[in-house]
């Protein structure tokens, strides 16, 4: 029984080393995963804040579009105006004389 024995304890062994091993190997892959988990986060937060930035940018810009047609329009109108007025008093000085 002797042989038999040494197999056994040898067996023992390996089985426990093997074990270790594989904690070892999880306990990288854990490590791993959480550096990689990291990494995305603070890339995500990275595309978020430069996503932000744009929006904003492309807001104040929009924004200005929108002042300068809206000055544009207004001065437009008061042209129109200018010359609606001047052809309705036209119009009457014509039937006055």
């Amino acid at each position: 029984m002797g042989i038999l024995d040494d197999v056994t304890g040898k067996l023992g062994e390996l089985k426990d080393t093997v074990v270790d091993e594989a904690k070892k190997a999880k306990d990288e892959v854990v490590a791993k995963a959480a550096e990689l988990k990291d990494k995305a986060v603070d890339k995500a937060k990275e595309l978020k804040e430069g996503a932000e930035g744009k929006a904003a940018e492309l807001k104040d810009k929009a924004e200005e579009k929108a002042k300068e047609l809206k000055e544009g329009a207004e001065g437009k109108a008061g042209e129109l105006k200018d010359k609606v007025v001047g052809g309705a008093d036209d119009l009457l000085n014509k039937f006055k004389k």
